[in-house]
């Protein structure tokens, strides 16, 4: 029961229920959405969907989360401004910050990683790294490289652990799994490489 709590909106069984304090302006929707959030700073945040945005004793502000798992793993962490929408999206996120993933399973297995954006089908799907750009389904699915921008389907797929790579349309440095500082535009495009520093 809030205690002092104004502007909430709280549809769905267990929604909201640790919340008894001054939390506000948030609109928690669906069954254990938002569940375990515990801090009177918690503010302005649209969580929907079973089991999303679950929360812990730390303030969550100005998050959008939208789909069921989505972001539920940040337990005591706090967050601000991040933005998960679809099924998983950023399901395991714990401390990561300035994340934003559109997309059904998109970051879906990124915990610590930071300042990335993902949009399209399990795009960044193992994603544990850092700054990295990837709009296009299964682009950079499985990489702990960081500063990669990746647009178009499967897009550096198969990035491990490359750093640095500009890959722009369908397949392009699609195998590539260690290669780093590369620029790749057009279908497939180098999309066999494994070295670095080409163009």
């Amino acid at each position: 029961l809030l205690a002092g709590g104004t502007s909430n909106t709280v549809v769905g069984a267990r929604a909201f229920y640790a919340a008894d304090g001054t939390e506000t302006n948030n609109a928690i929707i669906g069954t254990d959405a938002g569940n375990a959030i515990n801090h009177d700073d918690t503010d302005g945040n649209v969580i929907i969907g079973h089991d999303a945005g679950t929360g812990g004793s730390a303030a969550l502000i100005g998050n959008v989360v939208i789909g069921r798992n989505a972001m539920n793993s940040t337990g005591n962490n706090a967050h601000t401004g991040i933005v998960a929408i679809g099924f998983d999206a950023l399901t395991a996120l714990t401390s990561g910050a300035k994340n934003t993933a559109i997309g059904y399973q998109c970051m879906d297995a990124t915990d610590d990683g930071a300042w990335n954006t993902a949009v399209g089908y399990q795009a960044l799907s193992a994603n544990c790294g850092n700054n990295n750009v990837a709009v296009g389904v299964s682009s950079l699915i499985a990489t702990t490289g960081e500063a990669n921008t990746a647009v178009g389907t499967q897009t550096l797929q198969a990035n491990t652990s490359g750093d640095g790579n500009v890959a722009i349309g369908n397949g392009a440095l699609m195998a590539s799994t260690t290669a780093s500082d590369n620029l790749a535009i057009g279908r497939d495009a180098l999309v066999n490489l494994n070295h670095a520093n080409s163009t």
